[in-house]
């Protein structure tokens, strides 16, 4: 399967101001697949250490000098590591912390050689007390579950592909192959974009096989509360991941998750689950200019989870009937197709930056609101409403355009493109004007591209 992110990594191979990569995400989004498709497409050989297969390779990172390392790595391996045609592969290096700090001193000692490390749960090693991180030494990248189009191009649908990153509201148009695009996006929200999920429904096209992997990810995630720091109860950090799909969409309240333990512990759970990549948490920003971020309320949240087949797994749905049912979007209120903006919209951005998303909400008696997501694009900021169906009020939407004085907004549904002029009356004395650009659910991910060319 090809990942967008093959392309950066082709490039930064040929960058003459190159630094180690130190690649990160949750458990079994694909990054050491992408890491050997690397090799197999830009060297001539892979040199690859699993720490965790081979725990003894910790040893040789006593001494982090690359001139010490490297015979030793040879010697172990029986390959000979030739700068420009050799890729070193330090994988699961979580398993060894020394291994992280080495590659500070292959930055500055040997940056004619190609080194990239990946791992898991590496938030909690990065955090650990005395823990020496290589500032400015690494550069790091995020890898998430494949998005929209990565699934369509696994499952041979490139020239679709084509099409959905060549639209423009504006000239083409995408109204012949709505609906067959919307038949696809139903099975990738039942699939979901974890690798092996995807790869077992293009083999066999068995919902269940898929549901089997999707289980047995699910599991994985749980047996890792054991190695999370600290000595919260595993128990309640299994109910804190169990409920936390049922609040998608919602403002986070602690006692939905356990109503029987301190709001600081179920906190705490969530934090952890945020740093193991499962969980992201999309925060409340007062919207009121650039940058988004340093506007947020840290104590007003919404989840999001890693990935939306995960999500209707654990939600227990059955995959070979909502596949094809029309209904899909509605479950939960809307709650997945906001599970699929949002992980889209995190997608699109950059994998060399930390990737975060906020909302807007204006909680007033008499007046509340609330717009799903709010983004920059360049200068710009765009609310962005989804919505499970065809029609449905855009009242938060309209306020908030309305209140921050903006031009554009954006409405994510089940429906074919449309641009349309509001001139709306919020109130006796408020009125809204402005362009609404309604486009279906599986053009998110081309949102902030759309968005800066209007």
């Amino acid at each position: 399967m090809k990942r967008t992110a093959l392309k950066f990594l082709s490039e930064w191979t040929r960058s003459s101001i190159r630094k180690p990569i130190l690649l990160r995400g949750a458990r079994q989004v694909g990054k050491t697949h992408l890491v050997r498709q690397l090799a197999k497409l830009e060297f001539e050989q892979l040199v690859e250490i699993n720490f965790e297969k081979n725990p003894d390779f910790a040893s040789f990172f006593d001494d982090l000098s690359p001139d010490e390392l490297i015979p030793l790595l040879e010697t172990r391996t029986r390959q000979q590591i030739v700068p420009g045609k050799t890729l070193l592969f330090l994988d699961e290096i979580q398993m060894c912390p020394r291994a992280i700090m080495s590659l500070r001193y292959f930055c500055e000692d040997r940056p004619d050689l190609h080194v990239v490390a990946a791992g898991s749960l590496l938030d909690f090693v990065l955090a650990e007390e005395g823990f020496s991180v290589p500032v400015g030494r690494i550069q790091y990248l995020q890898l998430g579950p494949l998005n929209f189009c990565e699934f369509l191009d696994a499952m041979g649908e490139d020239r679709l592909v084509a099409q959905i990153n060549q639209f423009d509201p504006k000239s083409s148009k995408l109204d012949p192959l709505h609906d067959y695009i919307m038949t696809w996006l139903r099975r990738f929200i039942v699939i979901g974009g974890m690798p092996e999920a995807v790869k077992s429904y293009r083999d066999t096209q068995s919902f269940n096989n898929v549901d089997q992997i999707k289980e047995a990810i699910l599991t994985t995630y749980r047996d890792d509360f054991g190695k999370y720091r600290g000595k919260l109860d595993q128990e309640l950090i299994r109910n804190v991941f169990n409920g936390i799909t049922g609040l998608i969409g919602e403002k986070v309240k602690y006692t939905k998750l356990d109503r029987n333990a301190r709001a600081a512990k179920v906190s705490e759970a969530l934090n952890l689950l945020c740093r193991a990549g499962v969980v992201t948490k999309i925060h409340h920003s007062s919207a009121n200019g650039l940058p988004l971020g340093a506007q947020i309320n840290t104590k007003i949240f919404k989840p999001l989870f890693l990935d939306v087949g995960l999500m209707l797994r654990t939600l227990g749905l059955d995959l070979a009937h909502f596949s094809e049912s029309q209904s899909l979007m509605t479950i939960n209120n809307g709650a997945i197709a906001e599970q699929l903006v949002g992980q889209e919209l995190l997608a699109a951005q950059p994998m060399w930056q930390d990737r975060s998303l906020v909302y807007w909400v204006r909680e007033q008696k008499s007046s509340s609101a609330e717009v799903d997501y709010v983004i920059s694009v360049g200068t710009n900021i765009y609310p962005i409403e989804v919505k499970a169906g065809t029609t449905g009020h855009l009242r938060s939407l309209h306020r908030f355009l309305y209140e921050k004085k903006l031009d554009w907004g954006v409405r994510l549904g089940t429906g074919k493109p449309k641009i349309s002029e509001i001139n709306h009356q919020l109130s006796s004395s408020e009125v809204v004007t402005g362009t609404v650009l309604s486009l279906p659910l599986y053009l998110a991910g081309q949102v902030p591209r759309i968005m800066k060319k209007s």
